[in-house]
Order: structure tokens, then C-alpha cells, then sequence
């Protein structure tokens, strides 16, 4: 079994990469998928800046496989292909603006269903699978639920099959969260209960986690 990261030299990063280290098994492999910007590739290959990134991380006490993104790759395309090929049990990412991050964003941004009313406007919100919420009141009573317990899930409403926990991460004020690192598993290896027992020990992991989204 492997985790699978989606890392970038950010602070949203770093806290996914943390929220991936404190969730590995004894035995498990570490996988991380890179994006590197262009002033980190200045002079070097991307191979050469995978090397590198390998050698920093390893410093920290792991020994992660490296894949990096080249140009054009679509970062969401390669983290479920590695996660596919390394027959992960779970992906971690920092940032994502759909499904349970957007949710967990959205929360802290929509205060009532008049916001909602306004952020959904003519929009019609697609129902991709039979778990997905599509009105206002649906969307507005989960915003709600977010807000008191102080994390969001995706339970298949995105994907078929796939289920998402996401905690906030208040880097940068202690009220609204800059980000969120998600937690992503395939349902019928790790049920959505199952990420939940997780909950502590990832929101441990998680920087800034406990600033305005603690609850349990």
C-alpha cells in the first residue's frame, strides 16, 4: 500500500505533505507528485529538481518516490493515475476548490442561504452522482454542518466511489482558513467512517488546524 501527496513548495504544502507523513502506515511507500515552478527549474532538469526534492525530503526522515509534473500535465490527472498504479489507500493535497475543500471554503464564505442564493445565481448545480447536492436549502443546511463541526466530507458526491475528508488550515488569519488539506480514499478500501477516526490525528498534522475549526 502507498499514500499519495500532491506537493508544492507552499504552506499549504507543507501541511498536506505533514498530513500524509503523520498518516502513513508501517511499511507503507510514500509517493509524492510535485508541481515546480519555473524558478525552481532554472538551470536544471526536471528529473535533476526531482533528485533534489527526493534528497530535502529524505533529510526529513522519509525516503518518498518523486514524480514531478512536467508542462501541460494536470496535476488532479497524475495524483489519481499514481494513486491508481501505486494502489494507494489514501491521496492527500493541500488545495483543491471542489468537493469537500470547496465545501470547507465555501463555509466560511456563504453565512446563509441568501449567500448561497447569490454565489449559485442562474447556475445550475450538476448532479454528478446521486449523493451530489443540487439546491440551495441542501447546500446551505451542509455549509451549516461544516461551520459547527469544523471539517467537510465528500461522501461520493463528486466521484462514484471515492469519498474526501477536509480539514482547514488557518495559516494566515485565525478566523478564515487560507486553505485546506483534503484527504481523498476510495470507498470500499477506507469508508468515510474510517477517515473520521482519523480525524484527531490528522487535524494534528495539519498546521493551524485547531484555529477556528476544532471542533469534533
Amino acid at each position: 500500500m502507498t499514500v499519495v501527496v500532491g506537493y508544492v513548495r507552499t504552506d499549504e504544502g507543507e501541511a498536506a505533505f505533514a498530513a500524509a507523513i503523520a498518516l502513513l502506515h508501517e511499511g507503507e511507500r510514500l509517493v509524492v507528485v510535485h508541481k515546480a515552478e519555473p524558478s525552481e527549474l532554472e538551470g536544471h532538469s526536471a528529473e535533476q529538481d526531482a533528485d533534489a526534492l527526493h534528497d530535502e525530503l529524505a533529510g526529513r526522515g522519509v525516503d518518498p518516490d518523486v514524480v514531478t509534473l512536467f508542462a501541460g500535465d494536470e496535476p488532479a490527472d497524475v495524483i489519481v493515475t499514481q494513486a491508481e498504479q501505486q494502489d494507494a489507500r489514501l491521496i492527500v493535497i493541500g488545495l483543491r476548490r471542489r468537493s469537500a475543500v470547496g465545501k470547507l471554503l465555501l463555509a466560511h464564505q456563504l453565512p446563509d442561504a441568501a449567500a448561497v442564493r447569490a454565489w449559485i445565481g442562474a447556475a445550475v448545480l450538476e448532479r454528478r452522482t446521486e449523493h451530489t447536492l443540487t439546491t440551495v436549502a441542501d447546500l446551505d443546511a451542509e455549509l451549516k454542518r461544516v461551520r459547527a463541526q469544523g471539517y467537510a466530507v465528500d461522501d461520493q458526491e463528486n466521484e462514484p466511489g471515492v469519498n474526501c475528508l477536509a480539514i482547514p488550515a488557518f495559516l494566515t488569519s485565525p478566523t478564515v482558513p487560507s486553505g485546506a488539506v483534503s484527504i481523498s480514499a476510495l470507498a470500499y478500501r477506507t469508508p468515510l467512517a474510517r477517515l473520521l477516526e482519523d480525524l484527531p490525528q490528522i487535524r494534528a498534522a495539519v498546521p493551524g488546524a485547531g484555529a477556528a475549526g476544532s471542533n469534533s
